[in-house]
């Protein structure tokens, strides 16, 4: 059995869909991940409840990726993962919003150990994931009892993914415990959206900085998903859609890992992971040339409305349009290269989105509850996860 094993919160991912209910930054942090793994992996599983509870909408379209997780064991460590991320969001002293204060138990050794040290006593942790749900207010000491267990089950659901040839995905949130015991983590779909991603990031967040009020980045599947839907209700069906577009991607991606699977030597695995990288920095050429001219129709916009006299033209010029030469102009004759293709208009596309914050407004309206505070926390966690493990964190920030 091969696949993804999502550690997802699929309440998070209700709550983004669910007309009507209020959506955090850690809410949409979840959303964008699960949006990545649904679009570029073919099998995706996860725990019986989480499907049932949260992920129904998915689950019910035709050709859906995701699977129940049928070992009982993995799929209860699993489920735990998912509930005890959402309880220690759910805990953070500053109510109902993304905070470093969450990851205390990670990031402040002194208070690490005095908890391992007061907590010497075995804990009965099936009696505390069902005391988990119990309304009410959280104490600090609390929300780092709940993150050592986090830290147990996730300790556990590596021991039972070892018996597999699963593959396990932690999402944004749950990233920063998932790394203190584990540093091994990536699929060659991911792999390649997240170089991609970075450059497309690279391409607007100077722009991001002069914008007022100030929004969140949205990484480029996210913002086309955004942008093709009208109400919240729609998300699921356009996600599929959206999936649909990437099947030649997913194969080619597919056809690649058979390749390094039945390679029967080190040296030929080596170079067919050499193929991988050289496709990857293909792509990055050619979407620098799209970047430029991205930039030069930006330039030209502002000179053009400079010309006319009003300044206030720029707003209802292109300026987000880049340049449409066909793909055979720039790109490398490889094969290897132009399996990957897809994704640069999936660049394109995410450069020809509204902005950021008028995509938000309109899907989500009041509903929408993030905070400068919360971006700012954001981004502490992304810098510490970087400088600590040396892995990039596709936050919304």
């Amino acid at each position: 059995m091969d696949g993804i094993v999502s550690l997802v919160s699929g309440f998070s991912v209700d709550c983004v869909v669910t007309e009507g209910a209020r959506v955090s930054l850690a809410h949409l942090m979840e959303f964008s991940h699960f949006v990545d793994l649904f679009v570029l992996e073919d099998v995706i599983y996860f725990a019986p409840q989480t499907l049932v509870e949260d992920l129904a909408p998915f689950v019910e379209l035709a050709d859906s990726p995701l699977c129940v997780l049928p070992k009982q064991k993995l799929s209860q460590t699993i489920y735990s993962i998912s509930e005890y991320t959402r309880d220690i969001y759910d805990a953070v002293p500053a109510k109902h919003s993304f905070s470093m204060k969450s990851y205390d138990y990670w990031v402040n050794p002194s208070v690490r150990q005095r908890l391992e040290e007061a907590r010497s006593i075995p804990i009965d942790w099936s009696a505390v994931l069902r005391n988990l749900r119990q309304p009410g207010p959280r104490s600090y000491e609390e929300l780092l009892g709940s993150c050592q267990a986090l830290q147990y089950v996730i300790k556990k659901s590596l021991e039972e993914l070892g018996k597999t040839r699963l593959t396990i995905m932690p999402s944004s949130r749950n990233l920063l415990p998932f790394l203190d015991v584990f540093h091994q983590m990536d699929t060659p779909a991911l792999l390649i959206y997240d170089k991609i991603t970075a450059e497309h990031r690279k391409s607007i967040e100077d722009i991001l900085a002069l914008t007022r009020p100030r929004t969140v980045y949205l990484p480029p599947l996210l913002s086309v998903l955004f942008s093709r839907c009208s109400k919240r209700s729609e998300l699921p069906t356009r996600l599929m859609e959206l999936r649909a577009e990437f099947a030649d991607f997913r194969r080619s991606v597919k056809d690649w890992f058979n390749e390094l699977d039945q390679a029967s030597t080190i040296r030929e695995k080596v170079e067919i992971r050499k193929d991988l990288d050289q496709a990857i920095s293909s792509l990055l050429k050619h979407y620098e040339y799209k970047r430029e001219g991205f930039y030069k129709q930006v330039a030209g916009a502002f000179v053009s409305a400079a010309e006319e006299g009003d300044l206030k033209k720029m707003l209802i010029k292109p300026a987000f349009a880049v340049l449409k030469e066909g793909m055979t102009n720039v790109l490398p004759d490889a094969i290897s290269v132009r399996r990957f293709t897809g994704l640069i208009d999936l660049m394109d596309q995410a450069l020809n989105v509204e902005s950021y914050g008028n995509l938000l407004e309109r899907l989500f309206g009041r509903s929408l509850d993030i905070s400068q505070e919360e971006i700012t926390e954001a981004k502490h966690y992304k810098y510490y996860i970087q400088t600590k493990y040396g892995v990039g964190v596709p936050l919304l920030s």
